[in-house]
C-alpha cells in the first residue's frame, strides 16, 4: 500500500490498496482505519500505480519511502527465501514484522503512520 499526502497543506489523502488475489474479496476500503480517509482505492499493481500517478498532477505525490512497515513471510514457512529478503529489507532501516502474524495494533499504528505498506 503507498499513501500519498500533503503534510503542509490540508490537501486529502489518498491511500492506494494493492491486494493480493486472494484478499480481494475483502472490502478493505470500509475498514475502521480508513474511516478519516475518504481517497482510498484499489490498483491492480505497483506499476499500474505509477502509470496513474504520472499521468495525474492532481494527487499530491509526497512518500516518505523510509517511513515503511512490511510483513514477511506470516505463515513462518520460507526458509531461505525469508532469509535472502530480510537481509535486503533490513538495509532499509524499515519496521517490520517477520515471521509471524502482525497484532491488530501493529496492523492499526502501520495503516495509519506508515506512508509505505509492504
Amino acid at each position: 500500500m503507498a499513501k500519498a499526502e500533503s503534510s503542509s497543506s490540508k490537501s486529502p489523502a489518498y491511500t492506494f490498496l494493492i491486494v493480493c488475489p486472494d484478499l480481494t474479496t475483502f472490502p478493505w476500503e470500509v475498514v475502521p482505519v480508513f474511516r478519516d480517509s475518504p481517497y482510498v482505492a484499489r490498483v491492480a499493481s505497483v506499476h499500474a500505480l505509477f502509470r496513474t500517478l504520472n499521468k495525474n498532477d492532481q494527487i499530491p505525490f509526497e512518500v516518505n519511502v523510509n517511513n515503511a512497515f512490511y510483513v514477511l513471510d506470516p505463515d513462518n514457512n520460507l526458509g531461505d527465501t525469508r532469509k535472502r529478503i530480510t537481509d535486503f529489507v533490513s538495509k532499509f532501516g524499515w519496521k517490520g514484522v517477520v515471521g509471524k502474524v502482525p497484532s491488530t495494533e501493529e496492523m492499526a499504528e502501520a495503516l495509519k503512520e506508515r506512508d509505505v505498506f509492504l
